[in-house]
């Protein structure tokens, strides 16, 4: 069985309410207080109503939404023998953290997610986030064997049951508030295109008078509803969330985008949510995050030999420039959170001149445990590559961080700053990977730092600083945003 939270509002405000759902269960949600146990006072706890498709197999679930928690509290919500563990939003003054992670494969041999986590929140408490953000393959589809009887639904849920099942993850996903964004592999790569090694990709009939892509496109959406999106506000897969010191918008640029050919036009999204990104950029009245499972430094399309195995954000040139121009011009700064690239960097690009010369970051995390091992791990800081939006090149001036094929997570802490309604941001990576030694015994890298032949820093595209094999150093670093 499996219990999940969300969070469906800013946490100070009545309205606010924790989403609590899990799967063939009876009862309600208990919620106690970690530290003595006690039960928490004046809780209002309600049911949702959900539509058909969730309430019967393959995916039979109940959501319930709970109203006054406090705040920066550590709680446990027990429900017919499962238990989450969440820690609160904080109050305007209090420091807000943010765990940012993408790319999780649950059959590598260094996977260590759970462990890495149990270890992480046991040894340094303080630093437990308070929301945990999935930004995109929270598993992969493409791997998996899919027994479709009776259908594409009950093959596509069986496989996400394998992931959310899995006793690592399953801690994980366990053990906090959790806000996700689909990417490809939540679909199969570079969906919604055809994959000449993935028969479901396929034009082929599947038998039951549908076309196998859109069979199974239909069946990811509805698992990406039941497993990801139930605890989002409205159930929503893109939407907007204010946080108190920053307002959040996360994109979700997978599960509408059109090629073209087979889903019509060639788009992102739809144009709803391009509306309601552009609309919260110009409307921020605080500093921003943006939420984009993709990197805003990436090409047009990645090749693997000489054919195209994924369409970027870049592929898509008017939502792609929408993007852009909502980071850029918003009247405060916007960081974007990213995953997907199989490497852990802090990008930071600079914009206008004189007076209004701003810069920007964005910081990707990727994988929580890797699907491949190319190149060993070893470190990869190669500069961001250049990127043409509409007729302006943009070109990131520094990589804090190169890290390739480690698997990592990262830790982002807001606190208020000097500056009225400034709000400073700490980037920090730490280390989930399980190192695998010679002998065949295994040893974990402690989660809190990353080994420091991982760690190279780039100024304008040279390496300024590194360090070399047997040692460990954080890998930190503050900006303000106004």
């Amino acid at each position: 069985m499996t219990i999940q939270v969300g969070i469906n509002g800013p946490p100070t405000t009545e309205h606010t309410w924790l989403r609590v759902w899990t799967d063939r269960a009876s009862g309600l949600p208990v919620v106690r207080n970690a530290g003595d146990g006690g039960l928490v006072p004046n809780l209002t706890t309600r049911v949702v109503a959900l539509p058909d498709h969730l309430v019967r197999p393959p995916t039979p679930r109940r959501l319930f939404e709970i109203r006054g928690w406090p705040t920066d509290r550590l709680l446990h919500v027990d429900l017919s023998g499962e238990r989450a563990t969440v820690l609160t939003p904080p109050g305007p003054d209090s420091e807000l953290r943010l765990l940012l992670g993408s790319c999780f494969y649950r059959a590598s041999p260094w996977e260590n997610v759970g462990d890495a986590w149990d270890s992480f929140v046991r040894e340094r408490p303080g630093d437990r986030p308070h929301i945990r953000i999935h930004c995109g393959d929270q598993l992969y589809l493409d791997p998996e064997r899919l027994d479709n009887r009776p259908n594409e639904v009950w093959g596509t849920v069986g496989a996400y049951e394998k992931y959310w099942t899995h006793p690592g993850y399953k801690r994980f996903l366990a053990g906090g508030i959790s806000l996700f964004t689909p990417d490809d592999h939540d679909f199969w790569n570079d969906y919604p295109y055809f994959m000449v090694h993935l028969d479901r990709s396929s034009s082929a009939d599947n038998g039951r008078g549908q076309k196998k892509w859109e069979a199974h496109g239909d069946a990811a959406r509805h698992a990406l509803e039941a497993f990801q999106t139930l605890g989002h506000p409205d159930r929503r897969s893109y939407f907007e969330l204010d946080l108190g010191l920053v307002s959040m918008f996360v994109m979700d640029t997978r599960s509408d985008r059109g090629d073209g050919n087979r889903i019509r036009p060639k788009r992102l999204f739809d144009t709803a949510q391009r509306e309601a990104l552009v609309a919260w950029g110009a409307g921020l009245t605080k500093p921003g995050v943006l939420v984009s499972a993709s990197s805003l430094f990436q090409k047009a399309r990645s090749k693997f030999l000489f054919a195209t195995s994924d369409h970027n954000l870049l592929a898509f040139p008017a939502d792609a420039e929408a993007i852009w121009r909502t980071v850029e011009e918003a009247p405060h700064d916007i960081v974007v959170l990213a995953g997907d690239l199989h490497q852990a960097r802090l990008n930071r690009w600079r914009t206008g001149s004189g007076a209004r010369r701003r810069q920007r970051y964005e910081f990707v995390s990727s994988p929580l445990s890797v699907l491949t091992w190319f190149g060993g791990g070893r470190p990869n800081a190669d500069t961001p590559p250049r990127v043409q939006v509409g007729t302006t090149i943009k070109q990131a001036e520094r990589t804090l961080w190169g890290l390739a094929s480690r698997d990592n997570f990262g830790l982002i802490r807001l606190r208020k700053s000097h500056i009225a309604g400034g709000v400073k941001v700490r980037f920090e990576l730490r280390s989930t990977a399980k190192v695998l030694q010679s002998s065949g015994s295994s040893a974990r890298h402690w989660p809190g730092r990353v080994a420091t032949s991982d760690y190279v820093q780039r100024e304008d595209g040279r390496v300024v600083r590194s360090w070399p094999e047997g040692g460990r150093i954080p890998c930190t670093h503050e900006v303000e945003l106004r």
